[in-house]
């Protein structure tokens, strides 16, 4: 069991989503989490402090992140404006068995150089053409995405931007991808009491060694990434929902309601109750 962000992007039919993300947005601070689709990061403004499981990226304007899909992903942003597209190279190929066997074999054993500076020309230029498509949704822009996404993807092969692992990392599991055990164990679990212990061994780590290595990839501790991760459940619930604050708190964890109030605060800058009446009239 692996823990990963259950939500589909896009369609069955057209695999594609792009998400525009600024201060206003509900998870401006990227919490850690993982997908098996790929993704691709924009920043429009400021720099984005983006880790792919172990590396620290800083991202400015005008510069991208690729993350290939199962990768550990968190950013924090600093006055940044920043976009996301993400799309699941599988169901794009579908009907294309050619492309779908090159595609898998384009990955395998390798990695996409993460980080795009102004000297990657060629990949900006098609990757920004790509979400520029995706946000002005023109007639015909499915075509034309999914025609740079594949255009992308060949003049990655074709200049061979990719790095090939040694077959010494082939062979070696990194330590983190255990932790996808425990952030599947909080995805499943969030509404009821979740302890240290429970965490550390669906890692099957050792309590100590578990949470170094969690701070390390995530940032914060495992119960802090615990109390974030119901906050964030509650702020959704407090938008979408009717429910009253206290049936928001019990519903996602908390068992004291001024306990939620505070943790709540210290994420959102807002109490509860102050958060929805402020998202209702903007």
């Amino acid at each position: 069991m692996q823990r990963r962000e259950n939500k589909q992007h896009g369609t069955l039919a057209f695999p594609v989503e792009l998400y525009h993300v600024d201060e206003k947005h509900i998870r401006y601070h990227m919490n850690c989490h993982w997908h098996p689709e790929h993704e691709m990061i924009r920043v429009l403004k400021g720099s984005l402090q983006v880790t792919l499981n172990e590396t620290v990226y800083t991202v400015k304007k005008g510069e991208h992140i690729f993350a290939p899909g199962g990768t550990l992903l968190r950013a924090e942003p600093n006055q940044c404006v920043y976009e996301c597209l993400v799309f699941n190279p599988t169901r794009l190929c579908r009907d294309h068995e050619a492309c779908q066997i090159y595609m898998q074999e384009m990955f395998s054993g390798r990695v996409i150089p993460y980080h795009y500076t102004h000297d990657d020309s060629l990949y900006l230029s098609y990757a920004n053409a790509l979400f520029d498509a995706m946000a002005e949704q023109k007639e015909g822009y499915m075509l034309t995405v999914k025609g740079l996404i594949f255009l992308l993807m060949g003049s990655i092969a074709e200049h061979d931007l990719v790095i090939k692992f040694t077959s010494h990392a082939q062979e070696k599991t990194p330590p983190y991808t255990n932790l996808k055990n425990s952030l599947e164990l909080i995805k499943t679990s969030y509404a009821h009491p979740i302890t240290l212990s429970q965490l550390a061994q669906a890692a099957s780590m050792s309590p100590p060694y578990f949470c170094r290595l969690f701070k390390k990839i995530t940032g914060q501790s495992p119960m802090e990434y615990v109390s974030r991760y119901r906050v964030e459940c509650a702020a959704f619930q407090l938008l979408r929902t009717e429910q009253s604050v206290t049936e928001v708190a019990f519903s996602c964890g908390f068992n004291d309601l001024s306990y939620f109030t505070k943790t709540f605060k210290k994420y959102k800058n807002h109490s509860p109750r102050s958060f929805r009446k402020q998202s209702h009239t903007t």
